[in-house]
């Protein structure tokens, strides 16, 4: 990753770490919000550190209860997944979801 990547993630867990401890809120969204800003290109590099790939869900209905099930059924199988189980399925939600993502195989 490079120097506007790194920064992007750094503002990125500092926000999650300020919504969830100090506001106590969900931080599904502004996290990934702050580091798209700081590097548009944020998903693509967060998304090559998935040791097996990525699973996507597309459709008009029910997508997190498809994601949700996935998510638990490959968490049944001993692997580690990020999953955005908020729902929040927009760019800045996605990015959200790969912040913390260090050794996660899905």
């Amino acid at each position: 990753m490079n120097v506007r990547s790194e920064i992007g993630v750094g503002l990125g867990h500092l926000a999650r770490w300020g919504l969830r401890t100090v506001f106590r809120r969900n931080a599904s969204q502004l996290p990934g919000r702050i580091a798209l800003t700081v590097d548009p290109d944020i998903i693509s590099r967060l998304a090559k550190k998935l040791q097996k790939g990525s699973i996507v869900v597309c459709g008009t209905n029910g997508k997190t209860t498809t994601n949700n099930i996935i998510a638990s059924a490959i968490e049944a199988g001993g692997q580690r997944v990020l999953c955005n189980r908020a729902g929040a399925n927009m760019a800045p939600g996605v990015v959200a979801a790969l912040l913390p993502g260090s050794g996660a195989d899905w």
